[in-house]
Order: C-alpha cells, then structure tokens, then sequence
C-alpha cells in the first residue's frame, strides 16, 4: 500500500490535475504549447531593455505554466523553453544554464505549491500565490539567478552585486511586475472553465 501511495504522490508532482489523467498525446501536446510560449517570452521580452534595465515576464510565465502542466512537467517546459529561446536568439551572449534550471524551479514550486496543497478557498488562492512568490523570488531568483551571476561574473562582494542588482538595476521591479501579474491572472484562470480542472 505505501508502495502505491508513493508513485502515487510522484504522478501528482508529475503533472497537474487538469491533465494528470489525459492521453500521453495530450500531454505531450500541453508541453510542446507551453514550451512554444515559453519561448516567445524568452525571444520578445529580449528586446525590451533600457540601458542596464531589461524586462521580463518569464517568472510570471514559469509560475503559470507550473501551475498548469504540474512541477514535473512544468520544469521540463520551462528549461526547454530557455534553451530553446536561446537557440532561437542567442543575442550575442553566452548560455547561462543556471537560468534555465532557475525557471525550471520556478514552475516546480508553483506546482507543488498550487497542487499539493488542497483548498478551494480565495483565501487559500491568495495564500498559495504569496507563498510562491516568496519561495520562488528567495530560492530562484536571488539564490540560483543573482548567486550564479555573482560567481561567474562580479568582483564585488555578495552584497554589493545584491544591491546593484535589484535596486539600481531595476530586478526587484522587474520581480513586483511579474508577481503582481500573477496575482491578477490566477484569479481570472479559478473562474474560466477551462481551467476547472486545475481544482484552484
């Protein structure tokens, strides 16, 4: 009986209830579609910049895809979609493989943390995108993106590039834009019937 139980928890981490039971064509097809918009994100938002501030919805689109694929499937999509993005348009740089493994955590988070956890409550709606936004912005965006780039890039101290980073760089706005988005379009996803089956 544990045995069962196990894989049991494993399939759910695997995909989101809304596709938990579908064909494996379907999901296939569901990764494939999220893997597509991933990487429109990751081409177009490459463009939008300022001098040293550049904006990019790819957590708010992460977080949506882990919510609607589940945190297996969701990082599968997400990782696929930075590098394929890059592939797509390398603008010049170099891969930074720890994106993709961040965006890749992002919707693993969103789907635990959305699937998991089992309550229909708005309350309980708004609780879980708080969580996720917390766990997400500490664990992927400061701990593997801004940890990363500080290794292989900056001379300063740790604190330092934190500063630079987030504050006169711009992420920490770049970061209030993608989870204000979010917690305008979770909602909208609870009251379409499309997404019923995701049981928000």
């Amino acid at each position: 009986m544990s045995k069962f139980n196990f894989f049991s928890v494993l399939r759910k981490l695997e995909w989101s209830p809304l596709i938990i039971d579908a064909k494996k064509s379907r999901k296939v097809a569901y990764v494939a579609i999220m893997t597509a918009i991933a990487v429109i994100f990751n081409i177009v938002f490459e463009f939008v910049k300022l001098a040293d501030f550049q904006l990019s919805l790819t957590f708010a689109v992460s977080i949506l895809i882990g919510l609607i694929l589940g945190a297996g499937a969701g990082f599968v999509s997400c990782f696929l979609g930075d590098l394929l993005g890059f592939f797509v348009n390398t603008g010049g740089n170099g891969y930074f493989p720890w994106v993709g493994i961040s965006v890749g955590t992002v919707a693993f988070i969103s789907g635990v943390v959305f699937h998991c956890f089992k309550s229909k409550s708005t309350f309980s709606l708004y609780l879980k995108i708080t969580v996720v936004s917390v766990l997400t912005f500490l664990i992927c965006s400061v701990g593997i993106n801004t940890t990363a780039f500080w290794i292989s890039f900056s001379s300063s101290t740790y604190f330092e590039y934190l500063f630079s980073r987030y504050i006169l760089k711009g992420q920490l706005l770049v970061s209030v834009i993608n989870y204000a988005l979010v917690f305008v379009v979770v909602p909208v996803f609870k009251r379409m019937s499309f997404f019923k089956g995701l049981n928000l």
